[in-house]
């Protein structure tokens, strides 16, 4: 039986033929919409209008989530959000408490927004 609540993912790349290497990286700037901001102590900041934000992040997972899958490791957050260091990527994805699959170099975690 067909159920007509679930949704078809639809692959978004591949549907207007968008290579994944064309995606911009980095995190927005909500103010002036700069590209990318940088992590500093526990703040992302903007380079070019100097606007400061503690979870701007959250709209690039968002991007991600959208245009690429649901589900991140660590490698795949850290090139996709342009930070540097392991710990720094892990305290982001476990500070928005994102569901964990798997343990150690397998862990996954599910973007749910």
């Amino acid at each position: 039986m067909n159920n007509a609540h679930t949704t078809n993912k639809v692959d978004i790349l591949k549907k207007y033929q968008v290579e994944n290497a064309d995606i911009l990286r980095g995190v927005f700037c909500s103010g002036c919409g700069s590209l990318p901001m940088t992590r500093k102590k526990a703040k992302w900041i903007c380079h070019h209008c100097g606007a400061a934000s503690k979870n701007a992040h959250l709209e690039a997972m968002r991007h991600y989530s959208l245009l690429i899958g649901n589900t991140i490791n660590n490698r795949q957050a850290r090139d996709f959000l342009q930070v540097n260091g392991i710990q720094i990527a892990h305290r982001l994805l476990v500070k928005e408490q994102f569901k964990q699959i798997g343990n150690t170099s397998g862990r996954r975690y599910i973007l749910r927004f």
